[in-house]
């Protein structure tokens, strides 16, 4: 018996849609990210909000950038939930081709196979 032990960064395998399990698994990675981004979004405000005029410039950029991130993640982690939903989930959004599991295990918020990301 052999294992599959593709690189997530090939296409090999992109012809094989994700079965539903796989797409259950990796929706339930999704809503515990967003779970877990949605309150790094709540502390990052927090932290923010909390800076008064004595602290630096660098402190002040540094929370923003902290926040910044934390809405951007939230954001890719919401549009996977609503490819998941709309079923284009595991689809390259560039060229359409599949997206092999293996990418989307490493990366579930992944919206553009090996191929398409690198150009």
């Amino acid at each position: 018996m052999t294992t599959s032990t593709a690189d997530p960064t090939s296409n090999v395998g992109a012809e094989r849609p994700l079965t539903d399990d796989q797409r259950g698994t990796l929706r339930i990675w999704l809503t515990d990210q967003l779970t877990t981004q949605r309150e790094r979004v709540r502390q990052a405000t927090a932290d923010f909000e909390a800076l008064g005029d004595t602290d630096s410039a660098v402190d002040r950029e540094l929370r923003r950038d902290e926040l910044d991130a934390s809405f951007e993640a939230v954001a890719e982690i919401e549009d996977a939930l609503q490819r998941l939903d709309a079923g284009k989930y595991g689809l390259c959004v560039d060229c359409g081709t599949t997206i092999p599991f293996e990418r989307m295990e490493a990366i579930p918020e992944a919206d553009r196979c090996v191929n398409c990301a690198t150009w």
